[in-house]
C-alpha cells in the first residue's frame, strides 16, 4: 500500500474539480489520504440573476458543502475573478503560497491545453510555482514546502483533446461525485441556461466514454506533467 500522502486539487472555477476529478478525490479520501480542494476564481460571472458579489458568495457556499461530502479542506479562493487569471509574478506569489499552504505530494490541476484561459493559465502557475515552493529564499506568507509535488492533468469537460496515460476507476465513487457537483445548483443552472449544457448528465456520459477505455464502468482520466522533478518512479493515483 502506498505511503499516505497529502493531494491537493486546483481548479479555476468553484465546481471544476466535481467535473472532472471528484470520483478520484473520493478514493484518495477513501484510502486515507488527505485532500485539499482550492478553486482559484470567484466564480464572480457565472449568473444572469445576480450581481458578481452575490454569486460569489453563493458559489463558495456551494463548494464548501461539495467538499464537506468527502472531509476534504477548501481553500475557498484566490482573490481572483473570473478571466482573471493570467500567469504574472503576483499570481505566482499566490500559488506559491496556495502550495505552501496545503504542502501537498501530488497536485492535480486543469490540462494545459483546456478550453478556457483560466483553466490552462492555472495549469501553467502550477507548473510555476510548484518548484519555487520549495525555495527558502523567496519569501511568502508561508514556509518553503520542501516537496516538489507531482503535477497530474485532469481531463478537461467534455475531453476534447484529451487523450489519457493514467485511468482511475471510479466505479466505486461515482455517485459521490455527482452529489459533490450538485451541490453547485447556480451553476448547474447557469450552464443549462448558458449553454443548454446538462452537467449531470455530462459527467456520466464522460465518466462512461473513459470507463470504456480502461474496461470498468466509470474513470477519470489524468495525465501525468513529465519533466524533473516532479516524476516519480511509482503510480501515485489510487
Amino acid at each position: 500500500m502506498k505511503k499516505k500522502m497529502r493531494i491537493l486539487a486546483v481548479g479555476a472555477h468553484p465546481d471544476d474539480i466535481e467535473l472532472c476529478c471528484a470520483g478520484t478525490l473520493a478514493r484518495f479520501v477513501h484510502e486515507g489520504h488527505h485532500v485539499t480542494m482550492c478553486f482559484v476564481c470567484r466564480g464572480d460571472a457565472a449568473s444572469y440573476e445576480v450581481g458578481p458579489e452575490e454569486i460569489a458568495r453563493i458559489r463558495a457556499k456551494e463548494a464548501k458543502l461539495s467538499a464537506e461530502i468527502i472531509g476534504a479542506d477548501l481553500i475557498a479562493g484566490l482573490g481572483l475573478g473570473d478571466g482573471e487569471v493570467y500567469v504574472n509574478r503576483e499570481n505566482t506569489i499566490r500559488f506559491l503560497d496556495l502550495i505552501r499552504q496545503a504542502k501537498p505530494d501530488l497536485v492535480i490541476t486543469h490540462n494545459e491545453e483546456d478550453y478556457l484561459q483560466d483553466h490552462y493559465n492555472t495549469a501553467r502557475l502550477i507548473f510555476e510555482a510548484s518548484l519555487f515552493s520549495s525555495t527558502d529564499n523567496i519569501k511568502t506568507s508561508y514556509p518553503a514546502h520542501p516537496v516538489v509535488p507531482a503535477i497530474f492533468h485532469m481531463q478537461p469537460y467534455a475531453g476534447v483533446n484529451f487523450c489519457p496515460e493514467e485511468y482511475v476507476d471510479i466505479t466505486d465513487t461515482f455517485e459521490t461525485k455527482v452529489k459533490m457537483l450538485s451541490q453547485h445548483k447556480s451553476q448547474l443552472e447557469f450552464m443549462k441556461e448558458h449553454f443548454g449544457d446538462d452537467m449531470l448528465e455530462a459527467i456520466r456520459v464522460e465518466g462512461r466514454f473513459w470507463g470504456r477505455q480502461a474496461g470498468v464502468k466509470y474513470a477519470e482520466g489524468f495525465i501525468p506533467h513529465r519533466s524533473y522533478p516532479r516524476i516519480k518512479p511509482y503510480r501515485m493515483l489510487p
